[in-house]
């Protein structure tokens, strides 16, 4: 008998532990939510005040929405999308090239036609467009 009142209080002890360990858990969830909706929130602000001060950014984003959207053959990238850097010096770098970063890199002459139908579609503003077929 005392032998299964001894197992009991261990149960319930391990009961409680493991009850404490959950609450833990949700707490630090919660804690993980909250950063990551202040982020989100931080990063949109960024964006936004980014877009009204170098009216290329909102063109940009409009443009590879519609890019993807309709699937544009010919389409490779943004120049950014194929550089490697530390990120501790992102900010140097942006400086240095500001909006040449995001620059359009095409196949050839008929994608970028198609890039600029797109950009005076949505009124955008003026972009840089890199045909390979012509740098090669």
């Amino acid at each position: 008998m005392q032998a299964a009142e001894s197992d009991l209080a261990i149960a319930k002890n391990e009961r409680r532990k493991v009850a404490h360990g959950l609450q833990e858990i949700k707490f630090q969830k919660g804690e993980v939510d909250h950063e990551i909706q202040a982020l989100a929130v931080k990063y949109k602000a960024e964006t936004e005040q980014l877009e009204r001060i170098e009216p290329v950014y909102s063109t940009i984003k409009k443009l590879r929405a519609l890019i993807k959207e309709k699937d544009l053959p010919g389409f490779k990238g943004l120049l950014i999308d194929f550089l490697e850097f530390d990120p501790k010096i992102s900010s140097v770098i942006d400086l240095a090239a500001k909006s040449k970063l995001f620059s359009i890199i095409v196949e050839d002459l008929d994608a970028a036609k198609q890039v600029l139908a797109l950009n005076k579609q949505i009124k955008g503003g003026v972009v840089k467009i890199y045909p390979l077929a012509l740098i090669d």
